[in-house]
């Protein structure tokens, strides 16, 4: 070989050889196994638990061809920057931040990305930072956490914390604030922190009391892609009657509260017992994940939510505890219920089961000793309930349970119930406690669910002071299924004036297990009842909830 040939040739691989580098190297390449940190895990998931640190890119200026805002680099860059390419993960998105190292450290800074782009040869990414940046490097906002949580792909899954999330700068402060975290907050997505430098777990509960809002139904009766719309479809083969039908929506929140009950919207279908309604999606709202439909023939009394299934709509897949339509998806109805729960109000219904539900529009991921189970545990203020007469009902607080909760629980698992009501009555009459009853499509009659905790047996007589119960009432799983059986135990309490006489203590009246479906989605009554006198002024009102399941 020629000298001027071999000098080349040498010239080509200290080329080919420096690119190598500096594409590997610690600071300057793309690779996340390579990037600052003392130690943590290497894989980028242990059985199929994403490891955030391994999500946290970094992507130098060295291979940037943007100008401005604008970041351009080679296609592989973006490919290769999380966990060595290994699986071809595209990590940059809308709802995702990105760090910007800059030699100048005073210049460094963490933007919001915007409309990230990928082609066969380039990805784009587009940001508004403050400062200008010339030599830097690109590291994930959330080192990691937000990349990990899009690769679930609206999966039910975990992503793990270690010790490198730390290394490389980021703080529980990252993962509780959800606006640093980012993106959709799904409730079956945990993270699970095994640094050893705080809580094992965080799991989404919500960030403020607001509550959902309520769903605005259209009188439109022309079936067409219009928000809050209900109208006869074309298709036959259902059941609802040919008479006037009310009809509507609810919101579902992240934790499956509901909101209440859209204003009535009635129709008459035209042919009797082979009407389908088409229920299209009502608009997005903040907080809300998903909606239902419901129906019937009178407003509150005698209308049902309707349970829903992948045949009647897209089912969301950001909130799965049980089943509800994706916003955006229109739901087709076959024909009415009645063995479900009515419509839920805010306070209730005074004399009826409607249930008085609790929602939230905002949440975020808080520190715990162990995982969650999906649903809210702690529970603030309910509305009130309306003014009640001597003998009526008031439900004072309705929370809704994921499929198979008690199911899962299996033979001997309990979960505790423990909450305050307060009250005065406005003429004097007997006070009697609260029953704790359970709603599912098995054992709701007519909107009526069954009573399991008999605490409604306390008689002792009250005047017109303000009354004060504490209740705590155990589910206790005896048998499993449809048909399965809860034993229930607990006892009550109420105190009559503020720190003034106390009435007598009160147990749980069950003397067997109840025969209950613990395999469906359940739902879980508060029910106040009054033999006499009335709550008119200051009815009564759940302050405080608290769930616990006690053996798992």
């Amino acid at each position: 070989m020629k000298p001027r040939r071999i000098v080349t040739s040498l010239l080509a691989l200290v080329i080919v050889l420096s690119t190598a580098l500096a594409f590997s190297q610690s600071g300057g390449g793309y690779n996340a196994n390579s990037s600052a940190g003392n130690y943590g895990l290497s894989a980028w998931a242990i059985d199929n638990q994403r490891v955030a640190s391994q999500f946290n890119y970094n992507i130098p200026s060295t291979f940037n061809s943007g100008m401005g805002g604008t970041y351009t680099f080679p296609a592989e860059a973006c490919f290769e920057a999380v966990h060595a390419g290994v699986r071809g993960v595209q990590p940059f998105n809308a709802n995702a931040s990105v760090n910007i190292i800059d030699a100048v450290s005073a210049n460094t800074e963490t933007v919001t990305e915007t409309a990230p782009t990928l082609t066969s040869s380039t990805c784009t990414i587009n940001m508004s930072p403050a400062n200008s940046h010339y030599s830097f490097n690109l590291r994930s906002g959330t080192c990691g956490l937000r990349e990990a949580l899009n690769d679930l792909g609206g999966k039910a899954g975990t992503v793990i914390v270690d010790q490198k999330f730390y290394d490389d700068g980021c703080t529980a402060a990252t993962i509780t604030t959800a606006a640093t975290v980012g993106g959709t907050l799904q409730a079956n997505q945990l993270i699970n922190d095994i640094s050893g430098t705080g809580p094992a777990w965080y799991n989404l509960q919500p960030s403020t009391l607001t509550a959902l809002a309520v769903p605005t139904a259209s009188a439109n009766l022309t079936c067409a892609a219009t928000a809050g719309l209900v109208c006869q479809s074309a298709t036959t083969g259902g059941t609802w009657p040919n008479s006037a039908e009310v009809a509507g929506d609810i919101y579902i929140d992240a934790l499956g509260g509901w909101s209440v009950a859209s204003v009535t919207h009635t129709l008459t279908p035209s042919a009797s017992g082979t009407n389908v309604l088409q229920y299209n999606s009502p608009a997005a709202s903040t907080g809300a994940y998903g909606w239902l439909p419901w129906g019937g023939l009178t407003y509150n009394s005698a209308a049902y939510v309707l349970p829903v299934t992948a045949s009647n709509c897209t089912l969301s897949t950001t909130f799965t505890a049980y089943p509800v339509c994706a916003i955006g998806s229109a739901a087709t109805m076959l024909g009415p219920v009645t063995t479900t729960s009515l419509i839920p109000q805010s306070g209730g219904i005074a004399a009826a089961y409607n249930p008085n539900p609790q929602s939230h529009t905002t949440f975020a991921y808080r520190p715990s000793q162990r995982p969650g189970y999906g649903f809210q545990l702690n529970y603030g203020p309910f509305t009130a309930t309306p003014a009640l007469t001597a003998g009526q009902l008031g439900v004072v607080g309705t929370v809704q349970l994921p499929t198979g909760f008690l199911q899962n629980l299996g033979i001997g698992g309990t979960v505790r119930f423990s909450f305050d009501v307060t009250a005065t009555p406005s003429t004097g009459g007997t006070a009697t406690g609260i029953d704790v009853e359970i709603g599912d499509i098995t054992d709701f009659s007519t909107g009526t669910p069954l009573i399991i905790c008999k605490l409604a047996g306390d008689i002792t007589a009250t005047g017109t002071a303000a009354i004060k119960y504490h209740e705590e009432c155990d589910w206790t799983v005896n048998a499993i299924g449809t048909t399965g059986t809860i034993m229930p135990g607990g006892f009550g309490i109420e105190q009559v004036s503020a720190q003034g006489t106390i009435g007598n203590p009160y147990i749980e009246g069950s003397t067997a297990a109840i025969t209950a479906d613990v395999l469906d989605q359940d739902a879980v009554f508060f029910v106040f009842l009054q033999t006499s006198g009335a709550e008119s002024t200051t009815p009564p009102q759940m302050q405080d909830l608290k769930i616990e399941v006690l053996n798992n």
